[in-house]
């Protein structure tokens, strides 16, 4: 078991294992969580910045005997978006994902310890990560992981 930079060769498992937080988000929390996502242009771009480390974009995969069971995916905040803070360097985790299969093992926890790392030294002084709010499962996790709630964003639906 390993944590490593992701590289191009992780796209594929990437993109799969995205695919599992939609389809757990569609039935869980939101049924406008578009399942096909991963499979779309913006989805395939948005995966090759994170393996391809590009745009601010990084990622880490979690291999157990050479097969990718989680990944966590980080951007550093641009300072412009920061300006109504004072004394924030920030990294978002922007995805989180474990193999429905390898939950459980503490991996999640080792690739936010990983995540948290790589954002210190990034110089960042926060880390940031946004759950849904009807999933009680993750921001569980997250709580667990030592995040606390920040900032509650409200919607409707017209």
């Amino acid at each position: 078991m390993s944590i490593r930079e992701a590289n191009p060769d992780d796209f594929k498992a990437i993109q799969s294992l995205n695919y599992q937080i939609f389809d757990y988000e569609f039935e869980h929390s939101s049924k406008t969580m578009n399942k096909e996502y991963p499979f779309l242009l913006t989805g395939i771009e948005y995966f090759k910045k994170i393996v391809n480390q590009t745009d601010g974009n990084y990622g880490l995969v979690f291999e157990v005997d050479d097969v990718v069971v989680g990944y966590a995916s980080l951007r550093l905040i641009d300072d412009n978006d920061l300006q109504h803070r004072v004394g924030v360097q920030q990294v978002q985790l922007q995805t989180l994902c474990v193999d429905e299969r390898c939950r459980g093992q503490n991996i999640g926890h080792e690739l936010v310890k990983a995540s948290k790392a790589w954002a210190k030294k990034q110089g960042a002084n926060n880390l940031k990560v946004v759950a849904m709010a009807k999933n009680l499962r993750t921001r569980k996790f997250y709580q667990d992981c030592g995040f606390e709630e920040f900032e509650i964003i409200h919607e409707i639906m017209l």
